[in-house]
């Protein structure tokens, strides 16, 4: 028979093994997201600049955010599993989901909308291209290929009477350079976010051919996605997340100037803050919650250009459980 003192000892010895376990489960889970260089996702960057926004920062999750030049490389990403989530437009989401990449939508960032305002595609002033007929035989510039933007001028284009796959030439590039490209003619058209197309509006020559609202005949969303495993894994952390990513973007729609000041002090964009601070950008969702319709009309829409060749349930990819009930 044991001993009481052994007994007491095997006892302490368990007590302290489950302290320490429920301290390992209290730990915050680390949420890496995969996130863009432009400014229609400002609420992400906000809750970097000001974690006193978020109260879940830092007890139920850390947010650690890793900036990609484009979808295709973010969405590499995600899919090597070096981010748990990722920003991005809905045409990458759906796209990813009809060829088998395991995500789901958990909310929405902001939305183009041509009465607020939507990216636009930008020509010079003195150039002649005056609708999308006039791109025959010209190079677009884009961010990313199969992303939101490509999407947008292919549609535009088949609209014209043109076929995107012989009639233009396509061209990948970083936005910081797109300007420049631009002026010295290496590319007829570019695809431009904020903050760089607010830069190349303040030097001057540039105008707007047609919009992405215009394009898609619809309002894009910007989305956040996640491998669903990890949602499983941790329902508690991403509620907190959500709750807190709603709470940034109501301050930050409330409250732009305040917000974007607290973003260019903390340095999470690179923009002089003379052209950043008062510059028009996309509408905010401030629900936070995905557009199913939205989802289903994209659907169409990546059939019509050929992204995919299939349809997927729409609701096996929408997941907005993580929101406040």
């Amino acid at each position: 028979m044991l001993s009481r003192a052994i007994v007491v000892g095997i006892s302490a010895l368990i007590s302290i093994s489950s302290l320490s376990f429920a301290l390992a489960d209290n730990k915050p889970v680390a949420i890496r997201l995969g996130n863009t260089t432009t400014s229609g996702e400002d609420q992400i960057w906000l809750m970097k600049a000001r974690p006193d926004l978020t109260p879940g920062q830092g007890k139920a999750y850390t947010l650690e955010t890793f900036p990609f030049r484009g979808g295709d490389l973010r969405l590499r990403a995600f899919q090597a599993g070096q981010v748990d989530g990722l920003v991005s437009t809905g045409t990458g989401a759906v796209t990813a989901a009809t060829k088998g990449v395991p995500l789901v939508i958990v909310a929405a960032l902001s939305e183009e909308d041509n009465d607020h305002y939507s990216s636009p595609y930008v020509v010079l002033n003195n150039s002649p291209i005056k609708t999308a007929k006039d791109l025959k035989g010209k190079t677009i510039g884009l961010n990313g290929l199969r992303e939101a933007f490509e999407l947008g001028a292919r549609m535009a284009l088949l609209d014209a009477g043109l076929d995107p796959d012989r009639d233009v030439n396509w061209v990948v590039m970083p936005p910081a350079t797109m300007g420049e490209a631009l002026r010295g003619g290496k590319v007829a058209m570019v695809s431009m976010s904020q903050p760089f197309f607010a830069a190349e509006q303040a030097r001057g020559d540039v105008r707007i051919l047609f919009t992405a609202a215009t394009a898609f005949g619809f309002k894009d969303e910007f989305l956040l996605s996640f491998n669903p495993d990890f949602v499983k894994r941790n329902k508690e952390a991403m509620r907190a997340f959500v709750a807190d990513f709603i709470a940034a973007t109501q301050y930050y729609s409330k409250n732009m100037l305040e917000a974007r000041k607290a973003i260019s002090q903390a340095k999470l964009i690179e923009m002089d803050p003379a052209v950043y601070l008062p510059m028009v950008a996309l509408k905010r969702k401030e629900d936070g919650k995905p557009s199913r319709d939205y989802l289903i009309a994209l659907q169409k829409a990546l059939l019509r250009v050929g992204y995919i060749d299939k349809t997927i349930d729409i609701d096996t990819i929408l997941d907005t459980s993580m929101f406040p009930q």
